[in-house]
């Protein structure tokens, strides 16, 4: 039943049996991609494959003076302070009653969002449709790409980054 210990020396100095190796079937290619989603008021969008995000309950946001009021603060995510953007006021959207942060990106590309609901996650086509996409708020229009009709729904690839440095431009002026 229960084999005695082994002195711990006896333990490191033993050889240990190579196992068999197994040969693994080829991964098959599959025609879709999990994708990364969520809104902001009536507009579902996408981020691109591999983006870093992390999602949070908001937490406390601390004021800058002089800046606009979609710009909420900084906060504090493990010692590095990001800035918090409420696009809703951008686009004139009314927020949910409970918003949930979004955390894009890392490092000095980072930054947080507030968005209506938890992310979502769906698989779709490697590439979407770029003609034909409809209208949006003219804030977010330069930063979409190409979009999806998914289950009644229309997402719409959203480059980040540039739209967050847009925010900053927006802020500087």
């Amino acid at each position: 039943m229960n084999q005695p210990l082994l002195d711990p020396v006896e333990a490191l100095s033993r050889r240990f049996a190579q196992s068999a190796t197994v040969a693994l079937p080829p991964l098959e290619k599959s025609d879709t991609q999990v994708r990364i989603g969520f809104r902001i008021g009536g507009t579902s969008l996408l981020l691109p494959p591999g983006t870093l995000t992390e999602v949070m309950s908001p937490i406390p946001t601390y004021r800058l003076p002089n800046t606009p009021a979609w710009c909420l603060g900084l906060i504090n995510v493990r010692g590095n302070l990001l800035p918090l953007f409420e696009i809703h006021k951008l686009i004139r959207e009314n927020p949910a009653k409970r918003p949930q942060l979004l955390i894009l990106g890392s490092g000095a590309e980072a930054a947080g969002i507030l968005i209506d609901n938890l992310p979502f996650s769906v698989d779709l086509p490697p590439t979407g449709t770029v003609t034909g996409r409809p209208g949006s708020h003219s804030l977010l229009e330069s930063h979409l790409g190409e979009y999806w009709r998914h289950e009644g729904e229309i997402l719409m690839e959203i480059d980040h980054l540039s739209l967050l440095h847009r925010l900053v431009q927006l802020m500087e002026t």
